[in-house]
């Protein structure tokens, strides 16, 4: 329970690691062989058990600079910051992406550490990624996401529209032209792959056509597309799903 991980960037790993001695060391390792193989780079030791004795937290600040939270003696709190250098000519790329059933929201996932300089400092904004939507019906009310936010290694981007998506709708999220870089200042290419997705159709049923009989007791609706009763799609529709009103001549309702 005293080892941690952190992905450093698209090549390297830094592990916080104990010995048979009870020191702690971080250690960076290069990846290769498409994520199958680790080798270890270089090595630091930065505390012994008497100061370091419990689950500690990695991170990074900027660049090469990363950090460890770690209680001491009488459970002081200390955060020691070392500087890991290392080689990534790897650009960060979008890795996943998932669209929430709104079509309003997306999680995008990116294979390291991004940050809005080059020198591997600052976090991204809304307006480090672009927004591009064809066919359909509906529209973008802006450009950039309407708010992001970064969730670990992924950031959540709420978009805007205008209209009603038909199902038609392809919206593609890419980052903006030199707007996002790795620790290494390495910026992320405008063209991505897993960062276009089809828009779930979201036009509500309409009544297409009424036919009353000819002794007006009998009406059939007939609906643009099949309906339930409830949200999830099941359920029948019921009488009590429709509401029913006259107007003008001399008859009345017996039941609205």
């Amino acid at each position: 329970m005293f080892n941690a991980v952190l992905k450093m960037n698209s090549e390297n790993l830094l592990v916080k690691s104990r010995d048979k001695y009870a020191d702690w060391w971080l250690k960076t390792y290069k990846i290769s062989n498409t994520g199958k193989t680790l080798t270890e780079d270089w090595k630091i030791r930065i505390a012994t058990d008497s100061d370091w004795n419990r689950e500690r937290s990695l991170f990074q600040v900027s660049g090469d600079v990363f950090g460890a939270a770690y209680p001491g003696a009488s459970s002081d709190g200390y955060i020691q910051l070392v500087t890991m250098e290392s080689d990534d000519s790897k650009k960060p790329v979008i890795v996943n992406g998932k669209m929430s059933f709104d079509n309003m929201q997306f999680l995008i996932g990116i294979d390291e550490p991004v940050f809005k300089a080059n020198t591997g400092k600052g976090m991204l904004e809304k307006t480090d990624f672009d927004l591009t939507l064809t066919g359909g019906t509906a529209t973008l009310s802006s450009n950039n996401p309407s708010s992001l936010t970064r969730l670990k290694d992924k950031y959540l981007l709420t978009v805007g529209y205008n209209g009603i998506a038909d199902g038609n709708e392809k919206i593609t999220i890419a980052p903006a032209k030199d707007a996002i870089f790795d620790g290494k200042g390495n910026a992320m290419d405008v063209a991505q792959s897993n960062n276009t997705f089809t828009l779930n159709e979201k036009t509500p049923p309409a009544i297409s056509s009424t036919t009353l009989s000819s002794d007006n007791i009998t009406a059939t609706v007939t609906l643009s597309e099949k309906v339930f009763a409830n949200a999830n799609g099941s359920g029948n529709l019921t009488k009590d799903d429709f509401n029913l009103s006259l107007s003008g001549g001399t008859a009345t309702l017996a039941r609205s």
